[in-house]
């Protein structure tokens, strides 16, 4: 027996509804519910039409050309969807259809044009300029479908879509086709090459070919197996091993750049149907999917009510019945360069990028249900013992694993780099070894200490002694007044500024209040990176500084070096005329330092006017405080290496840095 019950609203824009639906059997008996939600649009203007076209729209003359508007919002209604063209004149030999918004004909012109594409209905309308130009005709090469099901196999009802990438896209726009004809439910958008559609019906397997031709030649792939059948909705916890399923709060993995990992597999956990069990406790393990209440292990057991052991309710399973479920698997965001995942969700390869620690969400599905999971780790390059105050957290955490620390301790430091880890030593713990090498493990229980303290906000003890304070305040109390007009860089310190442990613990980064990754993914850039931000501070500024500053970099990159005035000095004064950047970068200091050419790009902007926009944000209390990114963040942080790598230079005797710092003299 079936009742049902509404609610519904209406307003002047359309009206929403949402229905349940009990069934029992008997009258007042519910063994069974459920509810629709859906919303009547009476009208809405499209919009998006910017997105659909491809711009400019690349024309070949002499030859017939199809231009199709992609996917965009068409509104309500839709049938009444017309398009038009203003605001210039197409191609002689093109036209637009106001119906479907295809532009075709065979076009005699040659050069560029634009036009302004409008698309209306009862309700509203939208526009959106196409630019349009004639270049050479070339063939489709080189087409895929990497999303196409591993196993050639569609869940019965579940909505796929597979998209295409071709080496080349050819020109004029290619069209598409598939032979034999693809699942009822699937269709093939001819000119996008787009496979979607919701799989209605079962079938057997067929061997797919997908062909792209246009008027200068083809491409096809072949053997794509594509079968529709009923799956089962997969059930369980998918699991990957413990060490890379962390809290923000836990250590986790650090994988060593260009050395080959072992393979991180997984495996899936579900019920086993004779187990005693609460009911409850293992539908919040299960249902919702909590791996870390699990941790794919039998040591914590108090939380889960009834269940002595999830060794009794849990058990693995088999290949066999994962095989069934056709699962494909997925991870966002995007695996680093060298690392990927296979068919049956295996992470392997070699990490060929830096990067730091990152989650990973890992989505295996069949189209009527997944599992998912996350896996944390970060790529780090091995530490240089020698230069500890330039060691990133991931570097801070891999000296501390060779040392032996537990990983409770460990978790201290998830946060201190190497300038933070040498700011600690202010405090009354001394790290170094005997040897001047590397740190020592002496008395680092108390810096554990520190670190908590630091962690929990409150307030540490100041970096300086009060002596140490009073000379440096004596210094600068000597230093003669420097006019503003005169600000140079290279002028004596001008005023005293000391900061806080936790500001130095914090490092370069924190301090620059950028946000991690697009400042990590500007640094791997390397000076590309340096010139995107230069770029778009000047695009951003009118500052005739700013200006300054891109001209002083383009310079410095594609140009010899000659002399020109500046208000701070006299640019290149005294070099050969014509000295180019490879000059510097294979300098023997540069070579002795280390310095790679991101860092050599850096240097010579830091000595130009580009320091106002490096040292004075730093020094912007106010900016700190309003959380405002410095303007130039990749190009301090490669000066900032650069300054550390010349260390080397005029590197001091370690044992004669130690014994300044023995027990004795320290008291």
């Amino acid at each position: 027996k079936k009742r049902s019950r509404s609610r519904s609203t209406c307003d002047a824009t359309g009206c929403s509804a949402c229905f349940r639906f009990f069934w029992g059997r008997e009258p007042h008996e519910v063994v069974g519910a459920c509810k629709i939600v859906f919303k009547i649009v009476l009208g809405a203007p499209p919009c998006g039409l910017g997105d659909a076209f491809e711009t400019p729209v690349r024309l070949v003359a002499g030859v017939h050309n199809q231009v199709f508007p992609g996917r965009f919002d068409r509104g309500v209604p839709r049938e009444s969807l017309r398009f038009e063209h203003s605001g210039g004149a197409l191609p002689s030999g093109m036209l637009l259809d106001k119906v479907t918004g295809e532009i075709s004909g065979t076009p005699a012109d040659v050069g560029r044009g634009e036009i302004v594409v409008k698309v209306h209905n009862p309700s509203g309308k939208d526009s959106c300029s196409l630019a349009f130009e004639f270049v050479a005709g070339e063939a489709p090469s080189a087409v895929a479908y990497p999303s196409w099901p591993s196993f050639g196999v569609v869940a019965l009802g579940a909505t796929v879509e597979f998209v295409p990438e071709l080496k080349v896209r050819g020109c004029p726009a290619p069209s598409f086709s598939v032979s034999p004809t693809l699942p009822e439910g699937l269709q093939l958008d001819e000119w996008s090459g787009r496979i979607f559609g919701t799989a209605r019906t079962e079938s057997t397997g067929a061997a797919h070919t997908i062909k792209v031709v246009n008027a200068y030649g083809a491409a096809e792939v072949g053997s794509l197996q594509l079968a529709v059948k009923k799956l089962q909705v997969p059930e369980g916890v998918l699991f990957y091993p413990r060490d890379y399923t962390t809290e923000p709060g836990q250590t986790a993995p650090i994988l060593l750049h260009g050395k080959e990992i072992v393979a991180i597999t997984n495996q899936v956990r579900a019920r086993r149907p004779e187990a005693s069990y609460d009911q409850d406790v293992l539908a919040r393990a299960l249902g919702d999917l909590k791996a870390k209440d699990v941790e794919g292990t039998v040591a914590d057991t108090n939380s889960l009510g009834s269940i002595g052991s999830l060794e009794t309710a849990l058990q693995i399973v088999s290949p066999s019945t994962i095989q069934e479920w056709c699962l494909e698997y997925s991870v966002e965001p995007k695996l680093p360069s060298g690392l990927s995942m296979s068919s049956t969700g295996v992470i392997m390869g070699v990490p060929t990028e830096i990067r730091p620690r990152t989650t990973y969400n890992i989505t295996a599905g069949n189209g009527i249900g997944s599992l998912t999971a996350q896996v944390t780790f970060s790529v780090s390059s091995l530490y240089d013992q020698g230069l500890p105050d330039g060691w990133s957290s991931d570097h801070v955490q891999l000296w501390l694993e060779d040392l032996e620390w537990s990983e409770q301790d460990r978790a201290c430091f998830l946060r201190l780099d190497g300038a933070g880890l040498m700011a600690l030593t202010s405090l009354g713990a001394p790290f170094f070894k005997e040897d001047g090498r590397g740190l020592s493990k002496r008395k680092m229980g108390d810096v554990v200490q520190l670190v908590k303290i630091l962690h929990e906000g409150r307030s540490m003890t100041r970096v300086l002694s009060a002596d140490e304070l009073s000379e440096l305040e004596q210094v600068a109390a000597r230093t003669p007044a420097i006019d503003e007009k005169f600000l140079s860089k290279f002028a004596e310190t001008y005023a005293l500024k000391t900061g806080k442990a936790a500001d130095a613990a914090g490092g370069l980064e924190m301090q620059m209040c950028v946000d991690g990754t697009a400042f990590h993914h500007g640094i791997s850039l390397g000076v590309e990176g340096i010139e995107q931000e230069v770029s778009l501070l000047s695009e951003t500024s009118e500052d005739p500084a700013v200006k300054e500053v891109a001209d002083l970099l383009n310079y410095i990159l594609y140009e010899g070096s000659s002399e020109k005035e500046y208000a701070n000095g006299i640019r290149d004064k005294g070099r050969p005329k014509g000295t180019t950047l490879a000059y510097f970068c294979a300098h023997p200091n540069a070579e002795t330092a280390g310095l790679s050419r991101e860092e050599v790009v850096a240097l010579r902007l830091y000595t130009t006017a580009a320091y106002k926009f490096m040292n004075g944000p730093l020094r912007d209390e106010e900016r700190k405080a309003r959380m405002e990114p410095c303007p130039l963040p990749v190009t301090t942080h490669f000066a900032e290496t650069g300054i550390k790598k010349l260390r080397a230079l005029n590197a001091p005797d370690p044992q004669l840095y130690l014994s300044a710092r023995s027990p004795a003299s320290l008291g």
